[in-house]
């Protein structure tokens, strides 16, 4: 029968890559071992030589990639970049977001809970909502006035 011995040094890194992932199941996965092996390695930090040095040679590999994937990466956009979101959108998320703080106030001005009381009913979706700073407000359905 094969020797088992602990490390603890490569239990410690298996369980920070597992909290990193989330689930055993999912670092497994990203490792390219049974889950059952890591679980197993995980609860007990035993293992027979032949699979410390799978998990070490796998968690090695996994960091390589994942640094040189991150090199790669830029850290801040380029100047002159193109937004992601299109201003349309923006514009759309600014209005429900008006839209919602404008319910929550309703509601706490009123804490009867009904919003016809509060005079909440014409403020949002379809009316016409305009914020503090003045900027006019797109309200109604799907972000159309």
């Amino acid at each position: 029968m094969p020797k088992v011995s602990r490390d603890e040094r490569l239990a410690a890194r298996v369980r920070a890559f597992i909290e990193k992932c989330g689930a055993v199941s999912a670092a497994a996965t990203a490792l390219g071992v049974s889950k059952t092996l890591l679980w197993r390695f995980d609860r007990s930090g035993c293992a027979i030589d032949r699979t410390r040095t799978l998990l070490a040679d796998a968690l090695a590999k996994h960091e390589k990639e994942t640094a040189s994937v991150e090199s790669e990466t830029p850290a801040t956009p380029s100047v002159g970049m193109s937004p992601i979101v299109p201003v349309e959108e923006l514009l759309a998320m600014r209005a429900l977001f008006q839209n919602m703080l404008n319910v929550i106030d309703a509601y706490v001005a009123n804490p009867s809970g009904n919003p016809a009381m509060g005079g909440l009913a014409p403020s949002f979706v379809g009316g016409n909502v305009t914020q503090s700073d003045t900027l006019p407000l797109v309200g109604g359905q799907h972000g159309q006035s």
